[in-house]
Parts: structure tokens; sequence; C-alpha cells
């Protein structure tokens, strides 16, 4: 019994060593930590906007949009994702903006703090990573069917990957532990 409950707050607050691994499973591991980097990039620039969003007035972010248009496709207004992104910023109120931004930085704040927990080996840190995708997952699914959008079916394709990765690796350190 002893031995059960020194397992289980291992797995709450201390740090496991890890036991050897084959190859494969090294390759797995690698490709989960660096997909782990790309994930806390993504929620560090989603932090950054979400920041920004709340900060600035709704002509601001306007016109923040068309500099960053103008900058990185030559001025082409014509192009879809500025008409996209023009077309939906022009129908946000003050409040939908202010909800829309803090939401996006408790995003982004969650998944950082998943992420960093489970590089210090944080085993109850998958669980909540696993989860927290699964729910945009289902989110970003529902968009897809609403919008046929690419660029979020690329992004839903890496949560998934993410979650099946943290899941991989989840067991795998339940296994060594057990």
């Amino acid at each position: 019994m002893a031995g059960g409950a020194a397992k289980a707050s291992q797995l709450v607050s201390e740090p496991v060593a890890e036991a050897p691994i084959s190859n494969s499973e090294a390759r797995i591991k690698r490709l989960f930590y660096i997909s782990l980097i790309i994930k806390g990039v993504d929620a560090v620039l989603q932090l950054v906007g979400g920041v920004l969003l709340l900060t600035l007035r709704s002509t601001q972010v306007d016109s923040a949009v068309r500099f960053l248009a103008d900058h990185s496709y030559g001025g082409d207004l014509d192009d879809a994702l500025f008409r996209h992104a023009s077309g939906y910023l022009s129908h946000l109120t003050g409040g939908t903006i202010r909800f829309v931004a803090i939401y996006i930085i408790v995003d982004a704040l969650l998944k950082l703090i998943l992420i960093h927990e489970i590089f210090h080996k944080r085993y109850w840190a998958y669980i909540g990573l696993i989860s927290i995708l699964s729910v945009l997952v289902v989110y970003q699914t529902y968009r897809i069917i609403l919008n046929h959008s690419v660029i979020l079916m690329v992004l839903t394709a890496f949560d998934l990957v993410i979650i099946y990765l943290s899941a991989h690796e989840y067991r795998r350190h339940m296994m060594a532990v057990h």
C-alpha cells in the first residue's frame, strides 16, 4: 500500500527517472518533444496576439491587419486571407473582441503551462494537454464543417498528432512506473 502511495505522489509532483527505450520509441519521443516546441511557439504567438487584441481598439486592429497585409502580401488587399480577416474583424464589437482576446490568452497560457510541466516530467500535465486539445479539436471540427478552412484542417491534424503522441508517451511512462 505504501509503495502505491509513493508511486501516486510521484505522478502528481515528483519527476520520475526514465527507463531505457528502443530506437523507435526514442524517435517517437523526439517527435513528441519537437511537436511540443512547435505548439509552445504557437502558444507564445497566440498569447502576444491575444494581448494585442485586448489592448487595441477595433480600428487599430483593422489597421494592424491592413499593415500586415501590406507588408506580408506586397499590398495585395484583395488577398483571400486579408479579405477574410478584415470581414471578420469588421463584425466584431468591443465586447466580442475582449471575449475573443481573453479566450485566446487563457488558451495560450494553459498550453504553455502544460507544455512546461510536461518538459519537467509532471505526468498529470499529459492528461491536461490531451483534454484541452481534445476539446479544441471538437470545436475546430465544428468550425471546419461550417467554414471548410484548410488552415484549420492542418492545425486540427497537428493537434491530433500531439494528442496521439501525448497519449503514447503517457502510457510509456505509466508502464515504466508500474
